[in-house]
């Protein structure tokens, strides 16, 4: 990407290689598969847009959630998202 990136959280799911990543230069937050695990990844959606530093994707019981910091300028502020689809 022509922006920082850090933060990498991979997972599996479904048989494939997913990550997210501290995404702030695309004012979203940025999901990517494998291609060729680990150097090759593709973006896939972003999930949602806004500032979201450090964010962690879990799945539990058929349900995806998302724990984001929306304030990465003063880093006090945590959210939590859901969603039935990881896309």
């Amino acid at each position: 990407e022509e922006y920082h990136l850090s933060y990498p959280h991979v997972f599996e799911h479904d048989g494939a290689v997913y990550m997210t990543a501290e995404t702030l230069g695309a004012n979203a937050l940025r999901l990517y598969k494998a291609a060729s695990f680990p150097q090759e990844w593709e973006h896939v959606a972003d999930l949602m847009e806004g500032a979201h530093a450090d964010p962690t994707l879990f799945h539990h019981e058929g349900t995806w959630y998302a724990f984001t910091c929306t304030a990465p300028e003063t880093h006090d502020e945590l959210r939590l998202y859901w969603a039935e689809a990881l896309t």
